[in-house]
């Protein structure tokens, strides 16, 4: 069986990121603008919404889930997962009343299934009145166990290293540049990583993993405080500082299209 990621968009104008195997195909976060152009993005990237069999929901802020994309996944019956104390934040903020035939389904803090995929949830600290996770999710191909990691949207990376560690593969922020953050203030960027602070949660748990990852993706950066060549230009620094081989593709999410597709297995 054949496991595969894509980012189809990444950044504060709106987050979805695409996992799947032959069977199951799920997606991360959904905050695209404009019904038509959500279906638009997923018939290019899915084939059809109705193709999709999960949306895992990080948090409620309107560039991961937001009204529109809520219609969608309604009119295509595809069920829509959230923490349990996230489901009121959602309702509060995407006018879900207008939506009576969405499915909801909610998670703790346990494991859970959505057919090919196990999806470990990860709180993680964002924003003080937004429950925030991330994901660890595994799913067996060849006999092997494999395991992607997605975090976005956090500040503090004390406590994920070892959640980090072993991944196959790696999608996490890297949203700020200092520097060009003191050029450009920005009261939320404190609720986000800068590219070092990536950069040392990467090589602290690729210090402890027993094999490098296929690949990893940096995503959800600020388009006025980053870039990708100065986000990449830091993280490989710190790496190689730490003596961590660069001996895997490091790529960047683009903000406004789909990236590479990235062979897991």
């Amino acid at each position: 069986m054949c496991l595969y990621f894509k980012s189809l968009r990444s950044g504060s104008s709106g987050n979805c990121l695409m996992l799947w195997t032959d069977e199951t195909r799920i997606l991360i976060d959904c905050g695209i603008a404009a019904q038509r152009r959500t279906r638009d993005i997923l018939e290019e990237h899915a084939g059809s919404p109705s193709e999709i069999d999960a949306v895992i929901v990080s948090h409620a802020h309107t560039d991961h889930i937001r009204y529109d994309t809520l219609r969608v996944f309604e009119d295509h019956g595809v069920p829509v997962y959230c923490h349990k104390d996230c489901l009121p934040q959602i309702f509060d903020k995407h006018s879900v009343e207008k939506c009576p035939d969405l499915r909801f389904r909610t998670f703790a803090e346990r494991r859970f299934r959505v057919k090919d995929f196990v999806i470990e949830p990860v709180r993680v600290s964002h924003h003080p009145y937004f429950l925030t996770h991330g994901f660890v999710i595994h799913s067996k191909t060849d006999g092997r166990d494999r395991k992607i990691v997605v975090a976005t949207d956090f500040n503090d990376y004390d406590g994920l290293v070892s959640h980090f560690a072993d991944a196959d593969f790696i999608f996490v922020e890297a949203n700020y540049d200092p520097d060009l953050l003191r050029q450009n203030p920005n009261p939320n960027s404190d609720y986000h990583m800068e590219n070092s602070g990536t950069g040392c949660l990467l090589s602290r748990a690729l210090g402890k993993s027993r094999s490098l990852p296929v690949a990893v993706m940096l995503g959800h950066l600020s388009e006025e405080r980053n870039s990708g060549p100065i986000a990449l230009a830091t993280i490989r620094r710190v790496l190689s500082r730490q003596n961590i081989p660069l001996d895997f593709p490091l790529y960047v999410a683009p903000r406004y299209e789909a990236s590479p597709t990235i062979s897991i297995a």
